[in-house]
């Protein structure tokens, strides 16, 4: 199984240049890398985990190379939500420049987000974390 892939990235407010540049290699080198000629992204909401007697909040992005190897990248935005919603509106924005790319924008729950991927890559391991997804995990 492939590792989840992770990058930290802590703005105040709007994203700079630096931190976009930061993001956008970080794209090319993950969910873009080694991919089909139409690669499919899927994004999913802001979301939060406990870390340190606080939150941190992050967005993930899933898709598959050209072998159909499924992957996933965190995006790890710190502890401000309005930075995440920022920086995940950024890596949209900036995906669906990177013609042709199809961006699917789960925003409305975790668990669309993971049934979404299921269905393009299923797998044991995509049903596997839809199934921690639902459970809480």
């Amino acid at each position: 199984m492939a590792e989840l892939n992770v990058i930290e990235i802590h703005v105040s407010r709007l994203p700079s240049e630096a931190h976009c540049a930061q993001l956008e290699a970080f794209m090319r080198g993950t969910a873009l890398k080694n991919a089909p000629a139409v690669p499919w992204v899927c994004v999913s909401p802001v979301c939060w985990r406990p870390r340190g007697g606080g939150r941190y909040w992050y967005f993930v992005l899933a898709s598959a190379d050209r072998q159909e190897e499924f992957h996933i990248d965190l995006v790890d935005c710190g502890g401000d939500p309005e930075d995440a919603a920022d920086c995940r509106a950024y890596a949209i924005w900036w995906l669906t420049q990177q013609k042709p790319t199809v961006v699917l924008d789960c925003d409305v729950s975790e668990v669309m987000f993971a049934e979404t991927f299921v269905s393009l890559w299923p797998s044991a391991r995509t049903r596997r974390l839809l199934a921690d997804v639902k459970a809480g995990n």
